[in-house]
């Protein structure tokens, strides 16, 4: 294992003010030469990770590189309920066949961040689900019912007559039970996810374990600069979506967030930051955004995304030559599949693409996932999102 680093060159410009709960404990645990059990915890609620997701895995990955064992545990079973944090209404309950959906696309979006080699990933339906409802109730008994509904978001729902679900009550003892069962030494989250750490460090201490250290990450603002980036709140930037949609939404984001983007998602020292903060802001976006697209795609895509994202939006058309050309030998294909392979999305991605009025056929607005897209040899354009553009013809 490598030799230990200061406590603060780990938490270096990812970790919000005070994000460390128990940080003597964290520093010995640090130096103590142990090879450290930590844990991030993801629930598949959605298809897709976006850049928020990427702060925190970029922490993973810098205890992994330190040596210690990562696990990314993938909430297959919680992703039934929904982490409750901030939520003003209760999440709709998913079925098992979309969360397994789910999680394969999370795993594959991870390792653009972390090392899959390095990584243990487990799914927690592997101990929650073999537990007997004795077992269960154990747990549950481990912390009250003040303490649960004296937190905000439910206290909120509470005082305005809305409901809370009781299984949105135990999200944070099974959350807990995740770290009982891996004896958890470091748990990493967002700042979003104070409440639910600190009833995890609670419950472990009644039951005998030393209780994790937890480490609250930054929380990225969305395109909207208003709130986190959420897939809930539409103002997400997918870690897989196709280049030119990644290179645009970068393009929108507010100016006040470009130093949070290059320190947050690429981790640019200060210095760096500062010079690219010294130029105009629509420079500085342009730099922004191909350094983005370069990380999770590559420097060619970045290069062609920024090429067409000046042709069509500051020269105001789509050149002929900035339409990519794509064949396939299929007379027809469903909508749902021409997105996806034509855009290199996953299947529920293109769904949602359509679902929301982001696909055109030869200009006309395409709605239906199922439409049956005749293919020919003259060929058809297909337009995905506001960025990319092409041309479809039967090989």
């Amino acid at each position: 294992m490598k030799s230990m680093v200061a406590t603060e060159n780990i938490l270096k410009d990812l970790v919000v003010t005070d994000g460390v709960i128990d940080p003597e404990s964290l520093d010995s645990r640090l130096t103590s030469g142990k090879k450290l059990v930590v844990k991030l915890g993801v629930d598949p609620t959605a298809p897709d990770l976006h850049l928020g997701h990427v702060v925190v895995l970029t922490l993973l990955k810098r205890f992994q590189e330190l040596g210690h064992q990562t696990y990314l545990v993938i909430g297959d079973f919680t992703a039934m309920i929904g982490d409750p944090s901030g939520r003003s209404a209760a999440r709709p309950i998913l079925t098992q066949d979309e969360i397994e959906a789910n999680v394969q696309t999370y795993i594959e979006q991870a390792g653009k961040v972390l090392n899959l080699d390095r990584t243990k990933i487990v799914n927690n339906s592997s101990w929650l689900s073999a537990m007997t409802a004795q077992e269960l109730i154990e747990f549950f008994g481990h912390i009250s019912l003040n303490t649960l509904i004296a937190r905000e978001d439910f206290a909120k729902r509470l005082a305005s007559g809305l409901p809370v679900g009781l299984q949105e009550l135990v999200y944070p003892v099974l959350q807990a039970i995740d770290s009982y069962q891996l004896k958890a030494d470091v748990e990493l989250g967002g700042q979003d996810q104070r409440l639910n750490l600190l009833a995890v460090r609670d419950i472990q201490k009644k039951l005998g374990q030393n209780p994790e250290d937890i480490i609250m990450t930054k929380i990225l603002i969305g395109t909207d600069g208003k709130r986190k980036m959420s897939k809930s709140y539409d103002n997400y930037i997918g870690v897989s979506e196709v280049a030119d949609e990644q290179f645009g939404k970068i393009m929108s984001i507010p100016d006040s967030l470009i130093d949070d983007y290059a320190q947050l998602v690429l981790g640019m020292n200060a210095e760096v930051r500062r010079e690219l903060l010294s130029i105009h802001p629509r420079d500085a976006k342009m730099k922004l955004a191909q350094a983005i697209v370069a990380k999770f795609h590559d420097q060619k895509a970045a290069k062609s995304a920024a090429d067409n994202f000046r042709q069509i939006y500051q020269q105001g058309s789509v050149p002929e030559d900035k339409y990519i050309q794509k064949h396939f030998p299929q007379a027809d294909l469903l909508l749902d599949d021409l997105v996806s392979q034509v855009g290199q999305v996953s299947k529920s991605e293109a769904t949602r693409l359509i679902t929301q009025e982001a696909i055109k056929i030869n200009g006309q607005l395409a709605t239906d996932a199922r439409l049956r897209v005749n293919l020919s040899s003259e060929g058809l354009t297909l337009h995905i999102g506001k960025h990319g553009f092409y041309k479809i013809k039967r090989r």
